[in-house]
C-alpha cells in the first residue's frame, strides 16, 4: 500500500493522473531519508529551497536563419474576425515512472476531440483571441486499460463534452494564454485529459518571419512555455519544405529547459521540487494562414522531469516521462 499511494503522488506530478492503470516492476533508485534532528515538513509544503528560481514567462523572439529559395513571399497569418472552424484532432498521452523501487507504466490514453473554434476579436493580421468548445471527445484503443481506469476514463471523456474556453494567438503566431473552464471538483483524470487538451491547442498556430521566405527557409523561435506546472524556456526550430499556392508545409524540433524549482501540477494537492528537467520534440504540419487550424499534421513531445517531495517524513526521488503525440488527419475529398 506504501508503494501504491508514493506511485499514485508520482503519477499526480507528471501530469497524467490515474492510479489504477498504472503496472509496476522493481527498479533501482532510492530514497533519502530526512535529518532526524530536522522538523517535519507540513503537507503541502515544500521540502526544500530550490537552487534557482524559476524564470518569468519570456516573451517569444523569432529569428530567420535561412530565407530559403526564390520565389520567396511573406506570409502572414490573416484571418477574418467571427471565422468558425471544425476541427477533428486525436491525442495519445503515455507516462511511465520511476521511483524507489517502483518502474510504472500507464496504459496509454488515447482521446479523438471535435472542436468548434472561432475568432472572438482581432481578425486579419495581428493578435487575436480564440474561443473553443468541446463538442465531442471520445476514448480510443481501450484494449489494455484496467476496468478501473477505463471507468473513471469514460466518465471525464464524457464531461469534456460541453468544456469551452480560449486561447490567444500573439503577433508572431504563437498560442498563449490557453484557459479551459473545468469545474472546481474536477477528477485527477478530467485534469490529466485537459492538460493533453491544452497542450494540444498549443500547437494549433507556427510563427512565421517578417521577411519574405520560400522553400527550404529556416528560423528559430524562442519563449517561455508551462509544461505541466514547471516553469520552462523552448526553442523551436522551422524549416518550410512546401510552399504552394495557400498552403505551407512546416517540419519542427522543439527543445524544452527548466531550472529547478518548486512546481504543483495542475489538478495535484503535491508540491514537489524539481531538480531536473529536458522536453524534446517533432513534428510535421501543413496550414493554410488564412484558416484557424492546420490542414493536417502530426506532433510529439517527450517530457522528463526529475523530483523530490516528501511522504511519511522522508524525501522521495522519482523520474516521470510523460509522452504526448497530437494527430490531425487530413481533410477528406469529397467524390465526385
Amino acid at each position: 500500500m506504501r508503494w501504491s499511494i508514493i506511485l499514485l503522488i508520482a503519477i499526480s506530478l507528471a501530469g497524467c493522473n490515474n492510479e489504477e492503470s498504472a503496472s509496476t516492476e522493481e527498479a533501482p533508485a532510492t530514497e533519502t531519508p530526512r535529518d532526524a534532528n530536522e522538523a517535519p515538513t507540513a503537507p503541502g509544503e515544500p521540502t526544500s529551497e530550490p537552487t534557482a528560481e524559476p524564470s518569468e514567462t519570456a516573451p517569444p523572439t523569432l529569428k530567420l536563419v535561412k530565407p530559403g529559395k526564390k520565389p520567396r513571399r511573406a506570409l502572414r497569418w490573416s484571418i477574418e474576425a467571427g471565422q468558425k472552424e471544425r476541427l477533428t484532432m486525436r491525442v495519445d498521452t503515455e507516462l511511465e515512472a520511476v521511483m524507489v523501487v517502483l518502474n510504472a507504466k500507464q496504459a496509454p490514453r488515447s482521446v479523438a476531440f471535435e472542436l468548434t473554434l472561432q475568432t472572438e476579436e482581432g481578425g486579419g493580421e495581428g493578435p487575436r483571441v480564440v474561443s473553443f468548445t468541446v463538442d465531442e471527445a471520445r476514448l480510443l484503443d481501450t484494449a489494455k486499460t484496467p476496468p478501473k481506469a477505463l471507468e473513471a476514463r469514460k466518465e471525464a471523456v464524457a464531461a469534456m463534452k460541453g468544456f469551452g474556453g480560449t486561447y490567444r494567438i500573439d503577433s508572431l503566431g504563437t498560442v498563449e494564454e490557453v484557459v479551459i473552464d473545468l469545474p472546481s471538483d474536477a477528477s485527477r483524470e478530467l485534469w490529466g485529459i485537459s492538460g493533453d487538451l491544452e497542450w494540444a491547442l498549443r500547437q494549433l498556430s507556427a510563427p512565421f518571419p517578417e521577411k519574405p521566405i520560400g522553400t527550404g527557409a529556416k528560423w528559430t523561435i524562442e519563449r517561455g512555455v508551462e509544461q505541466d506546472g514547471v516553469d520552462a524556456s523552448e526553442v523551436s526550430k522551422f524549416q518550410l519544405t512546401k510552399l504552394r499556392k495557400q498552403l505551407v508545409t512546416l517540419k519542427t524540433k522543439v527543445q524544452q529547459s527548466a531550472a529547478p524549482q518548486n512546481f504543483r501540477n495542475p489538478g495535484s494537492p503535491i508540491d514537489a521540487e524539481l531538480t531536473e528537467f529536458a522536453a524534446e520534440g517533432s513534428g510535421k504540419v501543413t496550414w493554410d494562414p488564412t484558416r484557424l487550424v492546420p490542414r493536417s499534421g502530426k506532433m510529439t513531445l517527450s517530457v522528463t522531469k526529475e523530483m523530490e517531495y516528501e511522504f511519511e517524513q522522508k524525501i522521495v526521488k522519482s523520474r516521470t516521462i510523460t509522452r504526448r503525440t497530437l494527430t490531425i488527419p487530413g481533410e477528406r475529398k469529397s467524390r465526385p
